[in-house]
Parts: C-alpha cells; sequence; structure tokens
C-alpha cells in the first residue's frame, strides 16, 4: 500500500530504481487498459499477454529512457504497448509470408511443371549413367 497513492510519474522514478513495488502498483494500475490496446492491434488473447508481460520486462529494464519532461507515464505506456504489438504483427506476417513462399516453391503450381520437372530429371539420370 506503500506506493498505491503516488502519482505514475513517482512510481517511474521509483522503478529507475529498481523497486519491483512500483512495477507491480503499475501493473495494476494499466494491465486492462494496456491489454485491451494490444488486442485492438493483434486480435489474439494469449499473444497479447505474451506481448504485455514484453511491456512490462521492458518497462522494468528500460525506466530510465523515460522522461516526464516528454510526457504522461501513461502516454509512454501506451506507445510502448502499441509498438510492442506491431512488432509482434510484423514478426507473424514475416513468418507467414516467409511460410507461404517456403509452401509454394516446393510445390509445382501446374501438371506441365510438375511433368517438365520430371523429364529433366528422368533425362539428367540418362545423361549420367
Amino acid at each position: 500500500a506503500l506506493h498505491s497513492t503516488k502519482d505514475d510519474e513517482s512510481l517511474m522514478s521509483y522503478l529507475v530504481q529498481n523497486d519491483p513495488v512500483a512495477l507491480q502498483v503499475l501493473h495494476d494500475r494499466y494491465h486492462a487498459m494496456l491489454k485491451s490496446i494490444i488486442i485492438a492491434v493483434i486480435h489474439d488473447e494469449t499473444e497479447a499477454d505474451d506481448v504485455l508481460q514484453e511491456v512490462f520486462i521492458q518497462l522494468w529494464t528500460h525506466a530510465g529512457n523515460y522522461s516526464a519532461a516528454k510526457g504522461k507515464a501513461a502516454g509512454w505506456l501506451i506507445t510502448l504497448a502499441r509498438r510492442r504489438a506491431i512488432d509482434r504483427l510484423r514478426q507473424r506476417h514475416a513468418y507467414q509470408m516467409a511460410t507461404e513462399r517456403m509452401e509454394v516453391a516446393s510445390k509445382p503450381s501446374n501438371p506441365q511443371e510438375m511433368a517438365s520437372a520430371e523429364h529433366e530429371i528422368y533425362n539428367k539420370n540418362l545423361h549420367t549413367q
């Protein structure tokens, strides 16, 4: 209860001093809002929990990057959450694209291609014997 009445900016300065209670209070205060922001971007509950955890880890490890002069802590947290969610979306998209490319590359797109591929293999085998 020590920190629960403190404002966000004070909590951020405690965080810089590695105070886990400050992290807990900020988590209690913002996790629901941040999660809904993340879900709005990635539309996946399980992934949203992962991203949310990443946001709070980043908050813990990079609290020193926050500057009250640049705006409210809540705004900074929202920016972190949105950025992380978009990164996750890009990763997922890149993964899907790569998977699709591999699938396309691994199977001939039409019967003619398949036949000519088999023909080439057959010809190569003829010449190597």
